[in-house]
Formats: C-alpha cells, sequence, structure tokens
C-alpha cells in the first residue's frame, strides 16, 4: 500500500510483512515521524518532534506506547487502520499540535473509522485543538487533557466519511484538491 507523500519524506518506516519494533528513538522532521505498516511489534519509547505527522499506523496490530511527540503539525498520531482489534494506542504524550490552517491540531486522529476508545486510552493531549479527531460515535476515554480546546471530536463522523478537515483527508489527497 502506498501514498502520495508531498514534500517531505518519511523519517523512519516499517514496511509491510516485517515484525516492526520501533523503540527508544529520537525522530525529527518528515512528514511522518514514524510510519508503520507493518502487521505486529511495537512502537514504544520513542521521541517525535518537528514532523507533519507523529506516528502513522496504517494497520492493525502494533503497539503504539508510551512514546512522546511535540510540535507535529497535523497530527500526534494517525490511525488509519479501519478498526482496531490488536494495537493499543496508550500512554502516549503529544503536545502542541500546530495546524496552521485550522487554528490548531489534532492529539489522536482517528479517521471515522471503527476504533474502540478500548484500544486507544490512558493518553496525555496539551496544547491542541482536539485530543481525538474525527472519532467514531460513541467514542470515550480515560485522558489527560491540558490546553486542548475539545476533549473529542464527536461531529465530524455523522455521515461515516472521513471529514474534509481531518488529517487523513489532508494527508492523502493531491495539492489540487486540499481544502483549507
Amino acid at each position: 500500500m502506498s501514498f502520495p507523500r508531498l514534500r517531505k519524506a518519511r523519517t523512519t518506516s516499517c514496511e509491510e510483512g516485517t515484525d516492526a519494533t520501533v523503540s527508544g528513538n529520537v525522530v525529527s522532521g518528515g512528514l511522518d515521524g514514524i510510519f508503520i505498516v507493518a502487521p505486529e511489534g511495537s512502537v514504544t519509547g520513542n521521541t517525535v518532534f518537528g514532523s507533519d505527522y507523529g506516528i502513522v499506523l496504517i494497520v492493525d496490530g502494533v503497539m503504539v506506547k508510551s512514546n512522546n511527540i511535540y510540535g507535529t503539525v497535523f497530527a500526534g498520531i494517525d490511525v488509519d487502520a479501519s478498526s482496531l482489534k490488536v494495537s493499543a494506542v496508550e500512554n502516549n504524550t503529544i503536545k502542541t499540535v500546530t495546524n496552521p490552517n485550522l487554528g490548531g491540531g489534532t492529539g489522536i486522529e482517528l479517521n471515522c473509522h471503527n476504533i474502540s476508545s478500548k484500544q486507544v486510552h490512558a493518553n496525555t493531549f496539551m496544547d491542541s485543538n482536539y485530543g481525538y479527531g474525527d472519532a467514531p460515535a460513541g467514542f470515550a476515554g480515560s485522558n489527560t487533557y491540558l490546553g486542548v480546546l475539545a476533549k473529542i471530536d464527536l461531529t465530524s463522523c455523522a455521515s461515516g466519511n472521513v471529514s474534509k478537515s481531518s488529517a487523513a483527508a489532508h494527508r492523502l489527497l493531491p495539492p489540487q484538491s486540499r481544502q483549507p
């Protein structure tokens, strides 16, 4: 599976068919700080700063735990898997997501996918518009929010489609299709 990338490259990438273990790294810059397409593994104890997306999880199977993500543009963590049954996204700290098009970004982008708060919870969000963006109906969770305008965006997924303002929509559309 490949997606068109604009201007910047991935910094750390784990591809399909591998057991991804990404641990204890400091990652700076790039479109995606850490990009995971592996069906199993873990992303733990990393520090990511200055990328457009801190960690991108494309398929279910990888644990994303105890990472520190600072100064991203669109989302700290982008959960692009259509559902999560194995993966857990928990105990991550996401600070200062700054999307200039929206006045602030999203801590964890859920892309209106079938994601349960049992799989994504116990994260800390600071200085963003949303803790969780494009969350499916019924999504809730036990998290810490500091300087966040809205804890959970439950309004964008009413039709079941990814909203035009979501991180995934901005990341995947070609430049001429993007909307501010």
